[in-house]
């Protein structure tokens, strides 16, 4: 609605004010219900012939009306069996898109590219893990406040990515409810996590978490199947991973361990940036940070 656009628009200006940006260009990403990423098997074809044939197979997995998308597309491997190809397909509605364009222009931007937020994202993580062992396969977990991103990673190749309408919000939600409580005050109590509420807390966010894990082995169990190849390591972030208990959680639920990191760790830091307040959001910036190497 248009409060709340007009919100947005508010605070991307102070974000810039405050952070001393003065570029007037910047990458956005997008993610949610009106962006569909797919990853589709084709006979091996040169770029020409894709380009002519995409739109027909896009067809297949879009459920949007064609004439209303906007559509990108790469073939990232051309050595499959049976003279195959696999291609990543990223279809998103235009209004959406053009909406996001509006949005940064009247908050004095122009967009410079759009990416997907779970891409964004592996570019941090690559960034960070340019060692990594190329036979594993790493699954990204970045849970937010509206969504949670998954990203299965082999090597430096995405294989799997999904967004699920949970996150923080719905654990707000289900304190407030529980409680009592405004949202703001049930979200300052969900970040606190007295001592005293502790038990109760977590009984009343059990339901939240046990739903976003039921979501993720759904998406683990996918990958799996489809390429026979369980998940080697998991790797947790965004603004919900600093939840009191949420990594022992996922831990506990999944049978193995899943490691917190850092997408800010690669980077030199400035004289003038205050470490403390980075220490509080890194794990809050990976998107961010993914889009800016870009």
């Amino acid at each position: 609605n248009e409060k709340s656009r007009e919100a947005n628009i508010d605070c991307i200006k102070r974000v810039a004010e405050d952070a001393l940006i003065d570029e007037k260009f910047v990458n956005i990403a997008v993610l949610g219900s009106a962006v569909i990423v797919r990853y589709i098997v084709l006979p091996k074809m040169t770029k020409e012939e894709l380009k002519n044939a995409i739109r027909f197979e896009a067809e297949k997995y879009v459920p949007f009306n064609m004439d209303e998308v906007v559509m990108d597309y790469q073939i990232f491997e051309d050595n499959l069996e049976n003279n195959k190809m696999r291609v990543l397909l990223v279809v998103a509605k235009k209004d959406y898109i053009e909406n996001r364009l509006k949005l940064m222009e009247e908050a004095g931007f122009g967009v410079r590219l759009i990416d997907v937020d779970s891409f964004a994202l592996a570019n941090a993580f690559f960034r960070n893990f340019s060692s990594l062992d190329k036979d594993k396969t790493e699954a990204l977990i970045n849970v937010g406040g509206k969504f949670t991103d998954i990203n299965i990673l082999k090597g430096d190749l995405s294989y799997f990515t999904r967004t699920i309408e949970l996150g923080g919000d719905d654990i707000t939600r289900a304190i407030g409810t529980k409680l009592n409580l405004g949202y703001q005050d049930a979200d300052l109590m969900k970040l606190k996590f007295s001592v005293d509420k502790e038990a109760e807390l977590r009984e009343i966010i059990k339901g939240v978490l046990n739903n976003l894990a039921d979501e993720i082995k759904l998406s683990f169990g996918y990958h799996e199947n489809q390429f026979g190849k369980d998940i080697d390591e998991v790797y947790l972030s965004g603004g919900t991973a600093k939840l009191s208990g949420l990594k022992d959680f996922f831990t506990k639920s999944f049978g193995f361990e899943f490691k917190l990191w850092d997408p800010a760790q690669f980077l030199k830091l400035s004289d003038t940036i205050d470490k403390n307040k980075l220490d509080l959001l890194k794990s809050e910036l990976g998107v961010a940070i993914g889009l800016a190497i870009r």
